[in-house]
């Protein structure tokens, strides 16, 4: 559920300036204890982004499902869900998947690689500057895979700037851990 009017205008209106700016940092997490709005945000930030034609992809992990649980599911689908939006993109990705079908059998360490920095190399920019929304890190199931999610992410600074990801969690240590690792 997106939030109610007039609340979290604050975040929101931040959210909606740090994807239009180019100079801002590429990776943007909102963290918060269970309960404090998380999922409402980042959903209401996604319909924004949906309504600029600017929403890259979206992945909301969930306990409750086993598809939306697992980490090895989330880059694959947001490389799918890119792929589906920018034509150039999709383009680039063809040959990934060619060479590693299915992705899903990949560790996560070699599905970043092929799936989202292999391909956002070869394209110089997507415009308009699409955001990746993944919300509820904490919601999967592996710890440990968790916080490698976070510090795979890291090394690929430069190339996730093509496009920004906006990234939200509890506050859990193995998650905190994964940011530090990673620099982020």
């Amino acid at each position: 559920p997106a939030c109610s009017e007039n609340t979290r205008v604050g975040i929101l209106d931040e959210l909606k300036s740090w994807s239009r700016d180019p100079n801002r940092e590429s990776i943007y997490w909102v963290y918060g204890m269970a309960g404090t709005g998380k999922t409402t945000i980042a959903c209401s930030f996604a319909e924004f982004l949906e309504s600029e034609q600017r929403l890259g992809a979206s992945f909301f992990c969930s306990r409750a499902h086993a598809d939306r649980s697992n980490v090895e599911h989330i880059f694959p689908f947001i490389a799918y869900q890119l792929a589906m939006v920018d034509t150039g993109f999709r383009r680039a990705l063809l040959p990934a998947l060619e060479k590693n079908f299915p992705a899903g059998n990949l560790a996560p360490k070699h599905q970043i690689v092929q799936l989202l920095v292999l391909p956002l190399k070869q394209i110089t920019a997507i415009e308009p500057p699409l955001v990746v929304v993944l919300d509820a890190l904490d919601e999967c199931q592996d710890d440990k895979a968790t916080s490698e999610i976070i510090a795979l992410i890291a090394p690929h600074a430069d190339v996730f700037s093509r496009i920004k990801l906006f990234i939200s969690s509890r506050p859990e240590t193995h998650i905190v851990d994964g940011f530090r690792k990673g620099s982020l």
